[in-house]
């Protein structure tokens, strides 16, 4: 038997198999934990949080103590990929797996069927606008910009004011201000900010100070009090809607601004760390060093930050580039990645002296990764 044969034998004692009249359909089966790939989403009405990872998307309704996968009522895997998951208006939009398929959930992505969107252009971005004037913005990969307000029933064209074949990078609403859109926006050789108060109709660009051209999935937070906040290249923020731009320090992108005091933010520093400013962003304080590993000796490299909404500010969730989610609760982080099962597993075993047991190899000699898991089940 050669071993391509071996790993799958291993593989299907591993898996079980759910059975229909047409298909076997395989299910995971841990280790739990991965690698994360997009931004955590918030139901900002109900809490139910969404991280998406390289095994797809997963929901938590328990403020992540436990996770599973959302793609009921699907026929392929949602997307996992930046800027792709939105909630809001009693509603979630995500793209899926094909980009160029939008789906609709109204049961905080428990089940989810397709809107009016169907291609053929791929999908680049989302952001759904507050209410009572919500819309619905899909960014098309080679270029445009269409809005919804039926809730993704119909689309119309918007966007005037944009450079000529502009693509976008991130692109986040207030969900509080009607209306108000910030975008990172390529075109003309540069990717900068670009604004809009009406929905997407039309935009103008933002005043950074310094002016340098940005990461396009720079991360967008709007906080308290009309203040945004932007970390990828650098660490940006805004006191007067996203119109101008004062740079701060450097950063990565991962950005969470307090709900209810405008001063107070969380943040990737440029050293892969969680900071707190409790002043605007300058001064912060690290609060992840040490805490957030990877393996014994190993920071996890942490990927974005969320604050939980109903905890009043101090619940932090982080997703890590290969090792699931942390959560802080009480000043002290601990994985929280049960049922969330995104591990790239590279090599398989069977204990040659312990009948059942499984070791599954996910280290290489480049990332700060767990390395070996091992199941007796």
């Amino acid at each position: 038997m050669n071993r391509f044969n071996l790993v799958a034998l291993i593989c299907a004692a591993m898996l079980p198999t759910v059975s229909t009249a047409q298909q076997q359909l395989w299910t995971g089966a841990g280790p739990d934990g991965g690698t994360m790939t997009g931004p955590i989403v918030v139901d900002p009405a109900t809490g139910v949080l969404f991280v998406q990872t390289a095994a797809g998307t997963f929901r938590s309704g328990n403020h992540g103590a436990t996770w599973s996968l959302a793609t009921g009522g699907l026929g392929q895997r949602l997307a996992a990929s930046y800027n792709t998951l939105v909630a809001g208006d009693g509603v979630m939009y995500s793209v899926g797996a094909a980009c160029s398929m939008l789906f609709r959930s109204i049961d905080d992505g428990l089940h989810w069927t397709p809107t009016g969107f169907d291609g053929p252009a791929c999908i680049d971005s989302i952001a759904l606008t507050a209410e009572p004037t919500s819309s619905l913005l899909v960014a098309l990969r080679g270029g445009g910009l269409l809005a919804s307000t039926d809730r993704g029933r119909t689309f119309a064209e918007v966007g005037r004011g944009l450079p000529a074949g502009s693509r976008f990078g991130s692109m986040k609403a207030s969900p509080s201000t009607p209306g108000l859109l910030v975008a990172m926006v390529s075109g003309a050789g540069m990717t900068s900010v670009y604004r809009s108060v009406d929905s997407g109709d039309s935009w103008s660009p933002a005043t950074l100070v310094p002016n340098f051209s940005q990461f396009p999935n720079a991360r967008f937070s709007f906080g308290a009090g009309g203040r945004i906040y932007m970390a990828g290249q650098s660490f940006f923020r805004s006191d007067d809607g996203g119109a101008v731009w004062f740079e701060i320090e450097g950063s990565r992108p991962g950005v969470a601004a307090h709900p209810t005091e405008p001063d107070t933010v969380y943040f990737v520093g440029s050293d892969g760390n969680l900071k707190r400013s409790d002043i605007g962003g300058p001064w912060a304080e690290d609060i992840s060093a040490g805490q957030i590993m990877a393996n014994s000796t190993d920071a996890a490299q942490i990927v974005d930050v969320a604050i939980q909404p109903t905890s009043g500010g101090d619940d932090l969730l982080v997703t890590t580039e290969y090792n699931g989610v942390f959560r802080r609760v009480d000043g002290a982080w601990a994985p929280s990645n049960t049922g969330l099962r995104a591990v790239s597993i590279r090599a398989l075993a069977a204990h040659p002296r312990a009948a059942g047991t499984v070791l599954a190899g996910e280290a290489d000699g480049i990332s700060a990764l767990h390395g070996i898991y091992r199941s007796a089940k």
